[in-house]
């Protein structure tokens, strides 16, 4: 039965329950509940959750030659909805700043080094990859 309402699941007769193909309406906290002449028994709660894709960075900083006085742009990108995410990057090992929703940075004209940490709404977090970011002089 489903722990929510306490209702029978129809077909859930056996003592194995399967769910062929698990969406959103499955989940929650199920019990079973046994019945002969001697009784009724109800286990304990067992929780069916919605696992979490691991937070993965799928566009890396790259590195970047700019001339002097242009500027450079860095972008991170990863696999989950930006708005639900922040963005803290770093240059040289320094915070510089935080963004919510967006995934570039404009870099004007600093030569260093350069990554990003992504977090999302669950906690998780992954840094980048530490790109370069080097200034030449113009042509």
């Amino acid at each position: 039965m489903h722990e929510s309402n306490r209702t029978a699941i129809a077909g859930a007769n056996q003592s194995v329950y399967r769910v062929s193909s698990c969406g959103s309406n499955d989940l929650g906290g199920y019990l079973c509940s046994v019945r002969n002449e001697a009784g009724q028994a109800i286990s304990l709660p067992y929780t069916v959750a919605r696992k979490q894709v691991p937070l993965i960075v799928t566009l890396r900083p790259e590195y970047q030659e700019v001339a002097v006085g242009k500027e450079g742009k860095l972008t991170v990108r990863h696999n989950r909805e930006p708005q639900n995410c922040t963005y803290r990057w770093f240059f040289n090992g320094q915070a510089m700043s935080q963004q919510s929703g967006g995934s570039e940075i404009i870099v004007i004209c600093n030569a260093g080094k350069y990554y990003c940490v992504v977090s999302d709404q669950f906690g998780h977090c992954v840094q980048s990859n530490t790109s370069c970011l080097k200034i030449i002089d113009p042509p």
